[in-house]
């Protein structure tokens, strides 16, 4: 994920952010995650998002998993934070094996985030009626589709390729 700084907001005037709000150590990061610079993803595996269950309307913040990961301009990786379906809970189950690498920093406009999941992680996470199937690892095939949400923009997940082992 490449941030590109000048379209960050964190003011209420809308006015892009004029300083970093980096967490300076794992433990800050966990305790607030929202607080600091973020990419938070929304995955919603089984795509029920906007569906009517047992009578209510499934909203798309009831994720079935939250991963969140901190900018660092310090090329920090223990910038994680997880949770499950609408709990304010911190479970980091679904990225014990996550890969994560940052770089670049806030005065240059060029920080980046790569990350990866295993599903295998995410699949012994999220429980399995919430999993397409009820096999998340089995329905990661090419062609498969998820719902997430990106911070506030939605986006849809298909899989070209799969390197689940």
């Amino acid at each position: 994920m490449r941030e590109n700084t000048n379209n960050i907001t964190a003011t209420t005037n809308n006015m892009p952010s004029l300083q970093a709000q980096e967490a300076p150590n794992a433990e800050a990061y966990q305790n607030g995650a929202w607080f600091f610079d973020s990419i938070g993803f929304w995955f919603d595996l089984d795509n029920n998002a906007g569906t009517v269950e047992d009578g209510a309307m499934v909203v798309e913040n009831n994720a079935d998993y939250q991963p969140w990961f901190g900018f660092s301009s310090s090329g920090r990786t223990d910038l994680i934070y997880g949770r499950l379906n609408d709990s304010s809970t911190m479970n980091l189950d679904g990225l014990q094996n996550a890969r994560i690498a940052t770089g670049g920093t806030f005065t240059s406009h060029d920080r980046v985030i790569e990350i990866a999941l295993p599903w295998a992680d995410l699949a012994a996470t999220v429980d399995v009626a919430r999993q397409p199937g009820g096999d998340l690892v089995k329905a990661i095939k090419p062609g498969y589709t998820s719902g997430a949400s990106r911070c506030s923009s939605i986006m849809s997940t298909t899989v070209r390729r799969s390197l689940v082992r």
